[in-house]
């Protein structure tokens, strides 16, 4: 991503920092998407995102509590989380970041290969390339 320096203003960045969802931008500008599909991206965000904040959480109280506990020899002030727990957590996070990140791609096709003139224009050139290949097939075959 572009990064803003102190004499920069939010107008002075490219619009798009990331190049590989450029290509339907513009076209996804004047896409108004409402119902369902957006209410199941919302949920789906959202409880993940949850889930995602109290792992943290747990990792950061664990962390707190590593440096209030001191000496960790006697039972009653070893830390929580071991290393295998914190580093469990740890992965779930990313997981759960890589899931959120997916679910927004794939629902940015979606609306683009749907919801615009260009996806669907995209999706017809396939399909007529696909169903080409076909006829050719049997051709060549009944030949």
């Amino acid at each position: 991503m572009t990064k803003k320096n102190i004499n920069q203003t939010d107008a002075d960045l490219p619009k798009y920092a990331f190049a590989p969802y450029e290509r339907g931008h513009k076209a996804l500008e004047n896409v108004d998407l409402s119902g369902s599909a957006v209410q199941a991206l919302i949920n789906k965000i959202e409880t993940i995102s949850q889930g995602t904040e109290t792992l943290l959480n747990l990792l950061q109280w664990d962390q707190a509590n590593r440096q209030s506990v001191g000496d960790g020899d006697s039972p009653n002030n070893r830390p929580v989380l071991n290393d295998y727990h914190r580093e469990t957590l740890q992965s779930l996070a990313i997981v759960n970041l890589g899931i959120i990140s997916n679910e927004c791609g794939e629902f940015r096709q979606w609306a683009f290969d749907y919801h615009t003139e260009e996806g669907r224009l995209e999706k017809l050139e396939q399909a007529t390339e696909t169903i080409a290949k076909s006829a050719l097939k049997i051709v060549k075959k009944a030949a």
